[in-house]
């Protein structure tokens, strides 16, 4: 009995070390026949990489954006036009008032004269005062609220109105509502773009695994001939699939990657006219992993579907 159980052991040891050997095997031997037709192994591989590149590219433009309306929504705040006539008691005690109301975080005062000031070096101009005669900016209050959404806002601008019936009470969240509106129309639109250069590739390796099997029918047929089974058959077209979509994925990841810092210096650019320092953000390890993976998932499934449609119509007669 005690034999038997050793026997077992050792054949399903063998049957393992057999299969990783195998496995090894054939993805040496697809690797190697890629290489053996260097020029249209590359140019399913450009293919591959440019199907995946643009939709790669867009996502992440639309990230980068996604972040930049994140960051003005955390600055979002109301500001409120006093009258031209507010003293400084008045403006401390519109404050205090401000401060009170439901839905305020934190509030920040401007005096006219404070202002006028601010304006004067901005423009680079003086003795405006002495120009007009009087100031006409009036003294400002910026109220940061607690909640940035479009109900809590909308709410909190109606209360500043009714507190301060005298005063002008502006939002301006117009462009940031419309910037979000475009990138939800973006995103469907990367969507199907995503999903249209993916079907793209899985059509390539399919055709490319599908003239490869075609190219090697005498092959197939004289394996299962041998008792070969169709798992047999199939591995070695599956890792051509695998290795395929690894290289499209990693080329693909690399012009992404090129074209962001290709696109980096004249966006830095326009941010500066803007006071800002956005930049866009070079992909990083995840990109590098998850890119590949998908176009390799492509790859397997496009080989899976020639084999599967093409290998039951490669039976010995």
């Amino acid at each position: 009995m005690k034999s038997g159980v050793r026997l077992s052991r050792a054949s399903i040891a063998s049957r393992l070390l057999h299969w990783r050997q195998h496995h090894q095997t054939q993805a040496r031997e697809s690797l190697s026949r890629l290489w053996s037709t260097p020029w249209s192994s590359a140019l399913t591989i450009l293919v591959i990489a440019l199907a995946l590149a643009l939709p790669a590219l867009l996502l992440s433009l639309l990230a980068d954006t996604r972040s930049v309306i994140e960051q003005e929504n955390e600055h979002t705040s109301l500001s409120v036009y006093l009258t031209p006539a507010t003293d400084a008691a008045t403006l401390a005690e519109d404050v205090r008032l401000v401060e009170h109301m439901p839905g305020v975080a934190r509030v920040e005062a401007q005096s006219a004269s404070a202002a006028l000031a601010e304006f004067e070096q901005l423009t680079q101009s003086s003795g405006t005062l002495a120009l007009l005669g009087q100031n006409p900016l009036p003294a400002v209050l910026t109220v940061y609220p607690l909640l940035r959404d479009q109900q809590s806002l909308q709410t909190l601008q109606q209360t500043l109105r009714q507190g301060l019936p005298q005063a002008e009470v502006e939002l301006d969240m117009a462009w940031v509502q419309r910037l979000s509106t475009s990138l939800k129309i973006a995103s469907r639109l990367f969507v199907l773009l995503f999903g249209g250069m993916g079907l793209a590739v899985l059509l390539v390796v399919t055709n490319t695994t599908r003239l490869a099997i075609e190219a090697r029918r005498d092959e197939i047929v004289t394996l299962k001939l041998l008792g070969a089974t169709h798992g047999m058959v199939r591995r070695p077209f599956l890792y051509a699939g695998f290795w395929t979509g690894l290289l499209g994925g990693l080329c693909s990841a690399a012009l992404v990657a090129l074209a962001l810092l290709w696109l980096n210096q004249p966006v830095q650019a326009l941010a500066r006219l803007y006071h800002s320092d956005f930049s866009l953000q070079v992909p990083g390890l995840a990109f590098w992993c998850e890119l590949p993976a998908f176009a390799v998932i492509l790859g397997l499934s496009g080989a899976y579907l020639a084999m599967y449609r093409h290998l039951r119509e490669l039976e010995p007669k």
